[in-house]
């Protein structure tokens, strides 16, 4: 019990409390390890036993011990010390050295890797940077960064680090201002002179994959673009899209996870997620490519337009106008002139070279299956754009061999 003179009187009786019911407000980290440190040097045996041997020491050297003052300002000094010590501690907990979240996107300029761990070097799916492409960024590992996280949405797992050496971070979309993530300003660069009407041949190597449908279908009766067809339809008379993939063959599944990746070469393809397109492009890309019954646009983007562009959009967007120069072209005519009849390679190489250009032919290979034409493959070099003239990319394409010899031009029916 103890008695008060306060309000209540000074003979009242007062209960104890107990010190774990009395409310503990919330210090700082740092106050919060300072007050460790002081009940640390009033309860600790060490800090006990330090008082003890002092005055023995002391007495064993033939020495006064020390005034009960003289301890008091020692043991003061400790605690002060050991104080100071621990909250430079505290300062290694500072947020200064926790991750930092960020607003804005990452412009990838390289194909770096995109780790799961930066630390660790785990990198699921060995995925890689798209340069050009933007990322939503989501914070940095600290204030100095060396990493930034992004979202790779084709990704698994999706939140990916990356080296802040391999972009650059947009964070204020509404002017477009881009911040570079090295401070040090860089050296202006020599520009190349300008050169009048730029030739695609600086550009990326393509294989543009023109099918013709009947042939096609001949051999694949149970697809369904092929139980539907009819003499009526687009592919009856006109070159459809295969595809349009990236050179070397073996530039593909960019960005693409494992489980796409496997889903894909199982032929599991209405299962892969879809490509994002436009209505329009949906609508035109439906016609000329009859595969889209089968989910082939799924197929052909995880696999090549993964590897060509930052969108599908794009993708199939450009691929479809190279499509349609060739359908407004005399090599369409050649082939609807000849239906049910047999053409050499030459004479279709030769309406290349009448169409687009001397030497444009030897950039086309006919592909043949059980004497029937099946497709053209038609090799291409450029900066490919919806507008990008045919007749330059195939004059930068590499030659290639006529294929088969001659085939059949088939009609719709089985």
């Amino acid at each position: 019990m103890c008695s008060s003179a306060g309000p209540f009187g000074r003979n009242a009786r007062l209960e104890p409390i107990l010190s774990s019911q009395l409310p503990r407000p919330k210090l700082p980290v740092n106050l919060q390890i300072l007050a460790v440190g002081s009940a640390w040097s009033k309860a600790s045996p060490v800090a006990s036993t330090m008082q003890g041997v002092s005055g023995w020491g002391l007495k064993s050297l033939g020495l006064r011990s020390a005034t009960p003052l003289e301890e008091t300002n020692r043991m003061s000094m400790f605690r002060a010390f050991l104080g100071l010590t621990l909250l430079a501690l505290s300062a290694l907990f500072s947020p200064l050295h926790a991750s930092q979240r960020l607003d804005g996107y990452f412009i990838a300029s390289d194909a770096c890797p995109a780790f799961q761990s930066f630390r660790k070097g785990t990198n699921p799916g060995d995925v890689t940077l798209v340069p050009e492409r933007a990322y939503t960024i989501l914070e940095k590992n600290k204030s100095n960064a060396t990493h930034y996280r992004i979202r790779i949405r084709e990704a698994s797992p999706q939140e990916r680090w990356v080296a802040v050496s391999c972009g650059t971070l947009l964070v204020d979309c509404r002017s477009s201002k881009a911040i570079p993530v090295e401070p040090v300003t860089p050296e202006p660069q020599p520009q190349p002179p300008p050169t009048p009407q730029p030739q695609p041949a600086a550009g990326f190597a393509y294989l543009l994959a023109l099918s013709w449908q009947p042939g096609f279908c001949q051999g694949h009766q149970d697809k369904p673009e092929c139980e539907s067809q009819t003499g009526e339809r687009f592919d009856a008379t006109n070159f459809t899209l295969h595809g349009l993939w990236p050179q070397p063959r073996s530039n593909d599944y960019c960005n693409v996870s494992n489980r796409d990746k496997r889903l894909d070469e199982r032929h599991g393809w209405c299962q892969l997620p879809a490509p994002m397109l436009s209505e329009q492009t949906l609508e035109d890309l439906t016609v000329a490519m009859p595969g889209v019954a089968s989910c082939l646009e799924h197929h052909e983007w995880i696999k090549h337009g993964t590897c060509y562009r930052e969108s599908a959009e794009s993708y199939f967007g450009e691929a479809v106008a190279l499509l349609d120069q060739v359908n407004d072209s005399p090599v369409r005519r050649l082939f609807a002139d000849h239906i049910g009849e047999t053409l050499r390679a030459d004479q279709i190489r030769d309406a290349f070279d009448h169409a687009f250009g001397p030497g444009s032919g030897r950039k086309v290979e006919v592909s043949c299956s059980g004497g029937l034409i099946t497709e053209l493959r038609i090799n291409l070099r450029g900066d490919i754009q919806p507008d990008t003239p045919l007749s330059g990319l195939l004059a930068a394409g590499a030659d290639t061999g006529p294929g088969c010899g001659s085939g059949k031009v088939d009609a719709v029916g089985f």
